[in-house]
Parts: C-alpha cells; sequence; structure tokens
C-alpha cells in the first residue's frame, strides 16, 4: 500500500530530456490537470496477489505544466503526500525528476511507460523485487480536467 502511495503521488517519473520536435508534440499532448480515477498494484508473488483502488480511497491529482515542471498531491490511507519536480516524455515514456516531497535529499527519477488515449492517461511502473518485497506492476488511470 505505501508503494501505491508513492506510485501514485511520485508519478512523475523522473529525468529531464532534451525534446526534438516530435517529442515536443508529445508533450503537449500531456500538459494539462489530469485526476486519478483508478490504480492497480500487481504484486508477483505466490499467489500473485492484486489490489485496486479508486476514489474515494485514494486521490491524486498530476499537473503536468507546459514548462516542463509537475506537481502532485494526493492522499492514501489517510496520509497526504505531495510532489514537485519535472518531467518530459521521450515515446511512449514518461519521466518525472522528483525534487521535493521524498524522503531523500537528492532527486529522484521515476519512469513509466504511458499511453494516452483522449481525455484518458495511463501510467504503468514496474518496481523490481528484492530480498525484502516482491517485485510489482503499478498501473495508474488518470482523466484529464
Amino acid at each position: 500500500m505505501k508503494n501505491l502511495l508513492s506510485a501514485l503521488l511520485l508519478f512523475s517519473i523522473l529525468f529531464t530530456v532534451g525534446c526534438d520536435d516530435d517529442d515536443a508534440t508529445e508533450d503537449a499532448s500531456l500538459v494539462g490537470v489530469w485526476e486519478l480515477t483508478s490504480g492497480t498494484v500487481v504484486t508477483h508473488s505466490s499467489p500473485e496477489v492484486t489490489e485496486t483502488y479508486t476514489p474515494p480511497d485514494v486521490s491524486n491529482t498530476l499537473v503536468l505544466a507546459e514548462d516542463g515542471s509537475y506537481s502532485e498531491n494526493g492522499t492514501f490511507d489517510g496520509e497526504i503526500a505531495t510532489f514537485s519536480g519535472t518531467w518530459s516524455a521521450t515515446g511512449n515514456v514518461l519521466t518525472f525528476v522528483v525534487t521535493s516531497g521524498t524522503d531523500n535529499d537528492e532527486p529522484e527519477t521515476w519512469v513509466n511507460n504511458y499511453t494516452l488515449s483522449g481525455d484518458a492517461l495511463t501510467l504503468v511502473a514496474e518496481e523490481p523485487g528484492d530480498d525484502e518485497e516482491d517485485a510489482q506492476t503499478i498501473t495508474l488511470v488518470y482523466a484529464r480536467q
């Protein structure tokens, strides 16, 4: 659940990349205010576990600005989180460089695959597992406001 909050509020998958003309067109279509409509976390364990979250149990507003800055805020299990930084899109990858709101003193980079269909933005992040946690696939669906 903590990973979902981080993913929701993070989904600012970070790393500023220079843009050519094709990227600028992609970036322009992503600019705006996005409201979370659903989140799904699939934990790749044995057995596999799928958890789905929807408002009002979770909330997340993601703002992608034309100047490449971003902010997001939301709640999960009563915890409020706010993140900000920069964003860029290359191909089907949306990258956030989070400079504020994390537990680290250094910026964090979050990378998500994305699809944009009309006013629906879907972000998918693959979190690798380790000795303490199983790998996860986190899918967040947003609606343009």
